[in-house]
């Protein structure tokens, strides 16, 4: 499958892809309009995956509740926290690319996990928890603030290869 072609209008997106064969031979083309689109990635390349999803680790900004996570205590094993916190972030996909912006560096990591306290990281609660999770085992004392209610849970993630859309509404016609 290729993008063909992607046309803004107002708050609306029209994707249209095309199926290819071997030899580049165009097959069915579909065009999905997305209404209410919220984020969206557009990178025109081929691809054999192609999704639409209710539940997905891009949604997480939106439909999960936002905290923050503060921490108490330190660690001297900060590679070994590192190494468990990207491990259990990335239970959630097989493709790194859906949750690179939850994972850390280490440089990070160690510098945090020497501070004794302080905001650690703010996002979606079930990064949160995983996060949390991790400084418990290292006896680091995890400390969550706020709960705020995103209230979006109605949309939806669109993807096709290394693109996504996410948006609340989704119509698939057949060209």
């Amino acid at each position: 499958m290729l993008i063909d072609a992607v046309e803004f209008v107002n708050e609306d997106l029209y994707l249209t892809f095309s199926i290819r064969f071997y030899g580049n031979v165009r097959g069915p083309v579909w065009k999905v309009t997305v209404s209410g689109v919220e984020e969206e990635l557009i990178k025109r390349s081929w691809s054999q995956n192609i999704g639409l999803y209710t539940e997905h680790p891009l949604l997480l900004e939106y439909t999960d509740p936002y905290r923050e996570l503060y921490l108490n205590g330190t660690t001297e094993d900060a590679l070994d926290l590192f190494i468990d916190i990207n491990r259990a972030v990335s239970q959630l996909s097989n493709d790194s690319e859906d949750i690179s912006r939850y994972l850390f560096s280490y440089s990070s990591i160690a510098q945090l996990s020497k501070q004794g306290h302080g905001l650690f990281a703010s996002g979606p609660k079930t990064i949160l928890t995983l996060h949390a999770e991790c400084l418990s085992r290292y006896g680091i004392k995890p400390i969550f603030i706020g709960d705020k209610d995103r209230g979006s849970n109605e949309l939806k993630l669109f993807k096709l290869g290394y693109s996504y859309v996410i948006g609340r509404d989704f119509l698939f016609e057949k060209l």
